[in-house]
């Protein structure tokens, strides 16, 4: 080998060594200490475990069958998925929840056209069947009588530990409670339309609203902001009708009642014990050896993935709770670069999977409610001249002879796009 061969052999080897010690280098990087950001969400996140309010214990019992105490069951519930967690267990455990908790019949097993209660014309098809809308309200009771139960109790938030695979609370049965008081306020309009129905419907808005500020999840948030849509909806149309009082304007939402600050707090906090737990695995990867602990150190990186996690959080916090007009619908991805692959390979996939998640979908939900409220207003407060589509700052327009509508921030899978209520201008009631 002649000299230039050997400084070539010499040079190559001297690169490749160079190249494996930055591959060992990056792969066994330290992971970072947690951002002030991210300790704050999470402590932030959970701030409510382990305070089992009456409310939530309640709910997490509603569905429990008829004669049965819900709270009993709901006590039940966090007994034994607390009793679980603290057992030793495989570091694949999943928690399977083995008390029943759904059965209760549902109203929707009653037909009334298949239609949503946030329809002018759905409304109209039950309040033209009084036959119907009596079986309704007498197959409902059971659920209405804990659903006022329900409202009436404090401390709805979830304070189960934060796990994807906690139970959760039935809230499909808050939508029903919301259901059979519509019914309700129906036949109390049909039978003396005076200021009853008026008054239920507006106390059933005001308690969701107080709700809505409280709740600490996503799927709670929802719930609670569909109440309230459909629940004007019909306030909406019985007045039109002149079958209920006219009420005075409903407060717009307040940065409360919009922000997404507590449930993806929550979420946070949910991501963090998952990825505690995935740091303190003894085999990462499912194979049928063991490696060494040190490859779960190089591969996982769990307060870079948090510390990255809680900005995209802190940017959908922040949307969340701007007023009307000012939320961005614009969808945010984050920089992923080659080095991250290399440093946190499993945190950079969980921040992919987490760029899936677009929590402007359910923020979108609550603007498109504080719309509705100011529609709402506008309507009782006689505006009878709207702009063509696309011409109102808010997006109203009208539709037909009878209808005033705007279209939805974020379109909502199975839903209409369209919102809409009834203009000033009166209209009968017909199925």
């Amino acid at each position: 080998m002649n000299n230039l061969a050997l400084w070539v052999f010499r040079l190559m080897i001297s690169l490749l060594l160079t190249f494996l010690a930055l591959i060992v280098f990056l792969i066994l990087a330290p992971d970072e200490t947690p951002s002030e950001l991210s300790s704050r969400l999470r402590a932030e996140g959970n701030s409510a475990v382990g305070n089992y309010g009456e409310g939530f214990t309640y709910l997490l019992g509603i569905g429990a069958p008829a004669g049965a105490d819900p709270k009993r069951l709901g006590t039940r519930r966090i007994v034994a998925y607390l009793e679980a967690l603290s057992q030793p267990h495989d570091e694949q455990y999943e928690y399977v929840e083995k008390i029943p908790a759904i059965e209760m019949p549902m109203i929707y097993s009653v037909k009334w056209g298949g239609c949503a209660l946030d329809q002018p014309q759905c409304i109209a098809g039950v309040l033209t069947n009084e036959m119907q809308l009596d079986d309704l309200i007498a197959f409902s009771d059971e659920i209405f009588r804990r659903y006022q139960h329900l409202l009436s109790l404090q401390n709805h938030e979830n304070s189960l530990p934060n796990h994807f695979d906690a139970p959760a609370a039935h809230l499909q049965y808050v939508a029903q409670g919301n259901f059979a008081l519509i019914f309700r306020a129906i036949k109390a309009a049909i039978t003396d339309p005076d200021e009853h129905a008026t008054r239920l419907l507006l106390a059933d808005i005001e308690r969701h609203r107080e709700l809505l500020a409280q709740a600490n999840t996503l799927v709670s948030k929802m719930v609670h902001s569909a109440a309230i849509e459909r629940t004007i909806s019909v306030l909406n149309a019985l007045q039109i009708w002149e079958l209920a009082d006219s009420s005075a304007p409903l407060p717009e939402l307040n940065k409360e009642e919009r922000s997404l600050a507590k449930p993806l707090a929550g979420e946070f906090a949910a991501y963090a014990n998952q990825f505690d737990e995935l740091a303190q695995s003894k085999n990462l990867f499912s194979f049928d050896f063991r490696l060494p602990e040190w490859t779960n150190r190089a591969a996982l990186k769990k307060n870079k993935f948090l510390n990255r996690l809680a900005v995209r959080t802190r940017y959908f916090i922040d949307n969340s709770e701007r007023e009307l007009g000012g939320f961005s619908t614009a969808e945010i991805h984050s920089e992923i670069g080659g080095l991250d692959l290399l440093i946190n390979p499993i945190g950079t996939a969980f921040i992919k999977i987490a760029d899936d998640t677009n929590y402007d979908t359910y923020s979108a939900r609550t603007q498109d409610l504080n719309r509705k409220i100011l529609l709402f207003n506008q309507i009782r407060q006689g505006r009878t001249q709207w702009a063509e589509r696309g011409e109102d700052s808010m997006g109203f327009y009208a539709e037909g002879d009878t209808l005033v509508c705007f279209d939805r921030l974020l379109p909502i899978q199975g839903q209409s796009q369209q919102v809409c209520l009834l203009k000033a201008a009166k209209s009968e009631p017909s199925s």
